[in-house]
């Protein structure tokens, strides 16, 4: 995804995430590719940069995750700290770790809100919908054989735990989703922390998910709850066959495996 990517590597990505020929995904993605190589070359036990990688645990934020002060994390920055668990548990079991730092162009002069990617149809989009992009392309360009999404509010938990042991509780799934408990009434599943095996079920999901959110649904580009709305109402339903919904009570603190902090827990995000 460098400027020497040749046309038919351009053509592999699927025209339905419409992705090619736009100018801020291709800086996009060449710093993603730099992000990648570092994580590869550094974390003790993972496979080289060139050699397929088996699994990539995946985030991003338009905040940055390295300290501002010298040899000090920021006071607060929860961030940093799931951040620097995540690449840890990635290091131990061999998995690459990808952080992706998006921009934060601000949105219709807001001072508190911005936008990270743009649909090349419809619109802006909040950094929550940028997850599609880079999961798409750490399935088709990085061949993960599983991409696993932490929200920048997700860490791992059971460190000794590997990725296996949650997918061998849905062995035939392509989309694997945890619980959105206590919500459910809003959503069956929550996207703040995904399981995707790399099949074209998963890709044709991320796609799709990525691009269907015309008319009345174009709201949710910049409005919450954004891309998990149209997961709610749309994209989990037509592709329920490929998907399972875990009942991993990570929302709540429940799950031993992993913790994804909602904003109704917010007081809990102490420094770990």
């Amino acid at each position: 995804m460098n400027g020497s990517m040749s046309r038919t590597a351009r053509r592999a990505v699927t025209p339905r995430c419409d992705l090619r020929g736009h100018r801020h995904l291709r800086l996009w993605a060449a710093a993603l590719l730099a992000l990648y190589a570092h994580a590869s070359t550094d974390a003790p036990g993972v496979p080289p940069v060139g050699a397929p990688a088996r699994v990539v645990v995946v985030m991003q934020d338009s905040r940055s995750i390295f300290p501002t002060r010298a040899h000090a994390f920021d006071d607060g920055a929860y961030l940093q700290r799931a951040a620097a668990i995540n690449f840890d548990y990635a290091a131990r079991h061999g998995y690459n770790f990808v952080f992706s730092q998006l921009p934060c162009v601000p949105y219709k002069n807001s001072t508190t809100q911005c936008a990270s990617c743009s649909h090349p149809r419809w619109g802006l989009r909040h950094a929550s919908w940028c997850k599609l992009l880079i999961l798409f392309h750490t399935l088709q360009e990085l061949n993960a054989t599983t991409a696993v999404w932490m929200d920048s509010d997700a860490y791992f938990k059971g460190t000794g735990t590997p990725v296996d042991a949650v997918l061998k509780q849905a062995p035939v799934s392509s989309n694997i989703f945890l619980t959105n408990r206590p919500f459910v009434r809003q959503s069956k599943a929550n996207a703040g922390v995904l399981f995707l095996r790399n099949t074209i079920a998963a890709r044709d999901l991320l796609a799709e998910w990525w691009t269907d959110v015309g008319g009345r649904y174009r709201i949710f580009n910049m409005q919450h709850d954004y891309e998990q709305h149209q997961l709610a109402r749309r994209i989990l339903f037509r592709h329920w066959s490929d998907s399972a919904v875990l009942p991993m009570r990570a929302m709540e603190g429940l799950d031993p495996y992993l913790d994804h902090v909602a904003s109704f827990r917010n007081a809990e995000r102490v420094p770990l």
